[in-house]
């Protein structure tokens, strides 16, 4: 018969892999639903940070650059689900990427919804760079054939 201490171990060793598994199941949830949200755009996921608790949020951008569908994920357990954030639609890059976020979101989602807009602000600018630089090499290619 074991003795008590290896009980209490295999106890905790079980409930730390069921929560690793239920954790698993979650991220798999919630990456599911955003290559769903891609469907609707060019699409970035933020995170946001508080003692215990983190916030997700994907974001979908329309090639204007306005928010056509928004996901947040929070909660405090494994059995959070990834929910519509309907404040956010309409928005743009810019206005979130600068932290005007719409009244009335809680903290940690404005915040994640803010790096959201970054990351895709960014990765438009580094878009715009390139098409910039393959302008001029052309334009450097057409005057010294010419």
């Amino acid at each position: 018969m074991p003795s008590s201490m290896t009980s209490v171990f295999i106890c905790v060793a079980a409930i730390w892999l069921t929560q690793r598994l239920l954790t698993i199941r979650q991220a798999m949830r919630f990456r599911k639903q955003l290559v769903d949200l891609r469907a609707q755009g060019r699409t970035s996921v933020g995170l946001a940070k508080a003692l215990g608790r983190r916030v997700y949020v994907g974001l979908a951008f329309d090639t204007g650059g306005t928010v056509t569908a928004a996901l947040v994920l929070r909660g405090v357990t494994v059995f959070a689900d990834g929910r519509q954030q309907p404040a956010l639609i309409g928005c743009t890059v810019g206005d979130l990427a600068t932290g005007r976020t719409p009244a009335g979101l809680p903290p940690l989602v404005a915040k994640a919804s803010t790096q959201s807009a970054e990351f895709i602000a960014a990765s438009l600018r580094r878009s715009a760079d390139h098409t910039v630089s393959s302008h001029v090499a052309s334009l450097a290619r057409a005057t010294s054939l010419g």
